[in-house]
């Protein structure tokens, strides 16, 4: 009895698996569009909260010194948040030969339980511009990011979400796996846009308009959480009001910086972003909650009855469901004309859900606080002292 409902039971949550994958491609796919014609220059305040960030801040005020965008449309607005090291003494001696306007500020002895996002919010209410821009000080743009993100907003665009990838500094398996999380979170972030309902944006690559982000006063009622300055953000605005966002594909927008390279830095970033869930959208958590437990079952199913048809059932599904997780993920890549590889997808295909249970065991033990080198790489020698 129980091979025959298991036999009918697993095709079933299949076929809810593949429903899902497809949609998540017809997202995807709607959200291709192509940028209209660049006519104009809309001015830009950019929003950079920094933590002891003396290794990349340099690098970063060299990126907007070079961007091919006119300086007198765009500011930085650089909101320095309880630093240790020498950044503020290295953003002063960088920011002196810069053609843009820009606002340095810094912040001590704040007690918020999110001090990023405190930081975020200060830095917004002294924005001069329409539109915000929000990025990391350990990111490296293009030179073409804001003409890219200028091209995508049109009359009605109220935000922006762009593609953020991670670059690898040593090539190791953590850095691999944290390569790929970076794409699926790009991917369903361009699926959410095109299915018309925005839920997953990443903070070192947004631009949004600066009536809208003050208006929905989105930070100070999440303040009560850790992180979630993109993700939650995108979901709050979206239920203050319906949100008109476009995806940015463009490799010219990608905004990059280095994926963690030891096995703690990238449990700690896994654990943070895996613990926002909780606070998600109902019907972002049902969705994601659905695409975890049907999978979960497909995996233990056959466990409880191991018999030649269920493991041929079982055996076929898995081929199907890993060659559709692939071609998803490589439709996606193809669109932003990135690289897919095969063998770094099998690595996170097997790795990837076992790390998320551990980082979140290490985060919660570490507890609910910002680590203060989280975001930096040592190994990375950015500035020119």
């Amino acid at each position: 009895m129980v091979p025959l409902i298991l036999a009918f039971l697993i095709p079933a949550l299949s076929i809810i698996w593949f429903s899902l994958i497809f949609l998540i491609y017809q997202g995807v796919k709607k959200s291709k569009i192509c940028p209209a014609p660049y006519q104009k220059n809309p001015a830009f305040s950019i929003i950079i909260a920094a933590r002891n960030e003396s290794q990349n801040i340099c690098r970063l005020i060299s990126a907007l010194q070079n961007q091919e965008y006119p300086h007198e449309n765009f500011e930085l607005i650089l909101v320095l948040n309880n630093c240790l090291d020498n950044t503020e003494i290295l953003a002063n001696k960088s920011l002196q030969d810069v053609t843009f306007r820009y606002q340095l500020i810094s912040l001590a002895g704040n007690d918020a339980i999110s001090p990023k996002k405190q930081a975020l919010w200060h830095g917004a209410n002294l924005a001069r511009n329409p539109i915000l821009v929000f990025t990391d000080a350990d990111c490296f743009p293009q030179s073409k990011w804001l003409r890219t993100l200028a091209e995508h907003f049109t009359a009605n665009t109220e935000i922006v979400i762009a593609f953020a990838p991670l670059k690898a500094s040593k090539m190791n398996l953590v850095e691999k796996v944290a390569q790929f999380d970076a794409v699926i979170n790009n991917l369903a972030a361009a699926a959410g846009v095109g299915l018309g309902f925005p839920f997953m944006a990443n903070g070192r690559n947004i631009a949004i308009k600066r009536e809208l982000y003050l208006e929905s006063r989105a930070l100070p009622k999440l303040n009560h959480i850790i992180s979630g300055d993109d993700d939650l953000l995108v979901q709050k605005l979206n239920n203050f009001k319906p949100l008109h966002a476009r995806f940015c594909f463009e490799p010219s927008g990608h905004v990059h910086s280095f994926a963690p390279s030891t096995f703690y830095s990238y449990l700690m970033r896994r654990g943070r972003h895996v613990s926002v869930a909780k606070n998600f959208h109902f019907r972002v958590a049902v969705g994601f909650g659905i695409y975890q437990v049907v999978g979960f079952l497909l995996l233990i199913l056959p466990i409880f009855s191991i018999t030649e048809e269920v493991l041929l059932i079982f055996m076929g599904l898995t081929f199907l469901r890993i060659a559709a997780e692939a071609g998803l993920i490589r439709f996606f890549l193809r669109q932003s004309k990135a690289s897919f590889s095969p063998l770094n997808f099998i690595i996170w295909l097997f790795l990837s859900p076992l790390l998320s249970v551990i980082s979140l065991i290490v985060f919660y033990r570490a507890g609910d606080k910002w680590p203060v080198d989280i975001n930096n790489n040592s190994e990375i020698d950015a500035c020119v002292k």
